[in-house]
């Protein structure tokens, strides 16, 4: 067995005091729950994602195997896309331009930002869920209709 043998090891020994705090807590609500349980989390700059399964022998646990995948690359992914959101919606939420977004094959409104709301004279409730050409904003609901599923079944719309 090499250095990095786990075996012989406590699995507690490579974890920070509060990660060891909190496995140990996990493993005794496994023990009394005789359940699977999974958690995620990050130490130095790594994020794992562990699954501790019971090994249950007339009755009590006798062993839990415990799997465990790095999952850093995940959790920067995700960190990256609420990043993005909260500047999309940012932007939704400031512009001084009308902006609906609506569902391509319904043409139901979706979302609304606040300047529409403002501009249209109506809540964002009344506009959410209605279709865009029974919106009174347009003159000629029959013809936006139209337009709107000749758009959609072009492919210009998705």
């Amino acid at each position: 067995m090499g250095p990095n043998s786990v075996v012989g090891r406590n699995m507690f020994d490579a974890l920070t005091p509060d990660a060891a705090q909190k496995r140990k807590a996990i493993i005794q609500k496994i023990c009394l729950s005789q359940q699977p349980f999974q958690f995620e989390y990050e130490q130095e700059g790594k994020w794992t994602d562990s699954h501790f399964f019971p090994v249950v022998v007339n009755g009590k646990v006798t062993r839990i195997v415990v799997h465990g995948r790095d999952i850093t690359e995940r959790k920067q992914m995700e960190e990256k896309l609420h990043a993005s959101e909260m500047r999309y919606r940012r932007l939704f939420e400031t512009a001084k331009d009308g902006i609906l977004i609506i569902d391509a094959e319904t043409g139901r409104v979706e979302d609304v930002n606040p300047f529409t709301v403002d501009m249209l004279g109506h809540t964002r409730d009344e506009l959410l869920g209605r279709q865009v050409w029974d919106i009174e904003f347009f003159k000629n609901t029959v013809l936006t209709e139209a337009t709107f599923l000749e758009l959609r079944d072009r492919g210009n719309i998705y």
